[in-house]
């Protein structure tokens, strides 16, 4: 490593730049931007502030560029907000412990009958329904 060249070595270069695509593929992707606005989005709602502001401040950005960014990939922000929401509120619904109620709370709703109606949009069913099923 201390051998000083005074002229390119192409081989010695070739076989370099190869070795560093070889290590670069081996390197975790990052995970892509859908994904950390549903990180963002889940942990706005786990702090009680489930809003399109909240989650952009957690991306640092600004909320058109969140908007466009998402936008750009054929999602809206409501459709992840959806998702997360529905996820959790499956998980928290098989928890005989939590009240419907509680659940919409954990969610980030104000009232009850806006979850209930909301759960209804995504399952056909309600919640108490849904528990009793599963």
């Amino acid at each position: 490593m201390n051998i000083k060249k005074s002229t390119s070595d192409k081989i010695l270069f070739n076989f370099l730049a190869q070795y560093a695509d070889e290590v670069l593929d081996k390197v975790p992707k990052r995970i892509d931007f859908i994904e950390n606005v549903k990180a963002a989005i889940l942990k706005s709602i786990v702090n009680g502030h489930p809003t399109i502001y909240v989650v952009a401040e957690y991306l640092n950005l600004p909320i058109r560029s969140l908007q466009n960014k998402l936008k750009s990939r054929n999602v809206t922000f409501q459709e992840l907000m959806n998702e997360i929401r529905l996820f959790l509120a499956k998980k928290y619904l098989l928890e005989d412990h939590r009240s419907i109620l509680e659940v919409s709370h954990l969610l980030g709703y104000k009232e009850q009958t806006s979850f209930i109606r909301a759960f209804k949009t995504w399952t056909g069913e309600s919640p108490m329904r849904w528990r009793e099923k599963h």
